[in-house]
């Protein structure tokens, strides 16, 4: 599977969204009518665990590309050396 690499910035306004986004979802839940206040409690329970899961996922896409950030920055560093040391022997 192919994962994205997402700029940091867009991931801000990503996680800005969706908490209001949860915030709203908890402001109709309290709304709520002829619930009782288990169902209301279950349902914001169950919008805080997708928030979590999200959260999670978003998590390890910026952990993978701060991995391959370095892996590729390593890899430049030793083709830039080793082009320096061929060109020396020009």
């Amino acid at each position: 599977m192919k994962k994205k690499i997402i700029d940091i910035n867009e991931f801000i306004v990503w996680l800005q969204k969706r908490e209001m986004e949860l915030q709203k979802q908890q402001r109709e839940a309290d709304a709520l009518k002829g619930c009782t206040e288990e169902d209301i409690l279950e349902h914001k329970k169950q919008s805080e665990q997708a928030y979590n899961d999200q959260l999670n996922r978003i998590t390890e896409m910026v952990r993978f590309n701060s991995i391959l950030d370095r892996f590729w920055s390593e890899k430049y560093v030793r083709i830039t050396h080793l082009t320096s040391r061929f060109c020396e022997f020009e």
